[in-house]
């Protein structure tokens, strides 16, 4: 199964490739939002081009596992990715990806690697690697 995990944000929503079989994941990049929204023609392309069978995207929650303020606006892509698109769309807990992909970016990369972009991407292939222990 070829997948697209999700970054969420109100400004870019990062993406990174997923297969399933071997969970190996590759960025892709990221797609620039307005209020969390998007133009769908990059993510369309990526889906045809790699022929996705699922998308997964990250939902945030607070530690204790109560909303952001910005958790509706991802709310509200789930269901937007869910009537687009006729494969699945399944929502993961992205609890503190951003703050694993800054320390792992920073670690291999320094301060060069702590992009925006670079932290989106990350955080989307964190999330798929935890639906795949999710799903195995």
């Amino acid at each position: 199964m070829i997948v697209i995990g999700i970054d969420f944000g109100l400004k870019y929503w990062g993406c990174a490739l997923g297969f399933q079989m071997t969970e190996h994941t590759e960025p892709l990049g990221s797609i620039s939002a307005v209020d969390g929204k998007i133009d769908f023609k990059v993510l369309d392309q990526w889906v045809k081009s790699y022929g996705i069978d699922a998308i997964i995207i990250g939902l945030p929650h607070k530690q204790d596992g109560s909303p952001f303020e910005v958790t509706p606006f991802a709310q509200q892509a789930y269901l937007d990715l869910c009537e687009r698109y006729a494969f699945p769309v399944h929502q993961v807990d992205e609890h503190m990806t951003s703050v694993e992909a800054r320390d792992e970016l920073y670690k291999a990369h320094g301060m060069k690697g702590l992009l925006k972009e670079n932290i989106d991407v990350r955080s989307a292939e964190l999330i798929l690697e935890r639906w795949f222990i999710l799903n195995q």
